[in-house]
């Protein structure tokens, strides 16, 4: 990772998490995967794993017709630390039209470079039981 160097900006870690998210909303692996380190930890309530594993647990959702969106983002960016805390509904629609709205709080990490490093989300899992009545 290098030195503790700060060589990217305020704006541009929270441009590149807002990125993130756009890409996930949408689908568009590839283009968040060029956000990411090769090595970048994903982890979910304390559960690791890397860029393949995250994908197929959104493959997972999206297989079984839930599909997701992102709402009421609040965003604090710590360019001294190479780091952005975000907060954000995540709304997750069945088909059948049934959804739930669980809050989340990512810790996004990121390197010298600006390159996303590691993403920890901490998800209230026991608002998703609507989705699988």
């Amino acid at each position: 990772m290098g030195d503790d160097t700060t060589t990217i900006d305020a704006a541009e870690l929270d441009a590149r998490c807002a990125r993130f998210f756009q890409y996930s909303a949408a689908h568009a692996w590839d283009a968040l995967a060029n956000l990411c380190s090769p090595d970048t930890v994903f982890a979910q309530n304390g559960h690791d794993t890397d860029l393949a594993g995250l994908l197929a647990m959104v493959d997972g959702l999206t297989s079984s017709g839930i599909e997701y969106s992102y709402s009421n983002v609040r965003r604090v960016v710590a360019p001294e630390a190479r780091t952005v805390v975000e907060q954000h509904h995540v709304i997750l629609r069945r088909g059948d039209g049934v959804e739930a709205a669980p809050d989340a709080c990512i810790v996004m990490q990121f390197d010298e470079d600006g390159v996303i490093t590691r993403v920890e989300e901490y998800l209230d899992t026991a608002a998703l039981a609507p989705l699988f009545a």
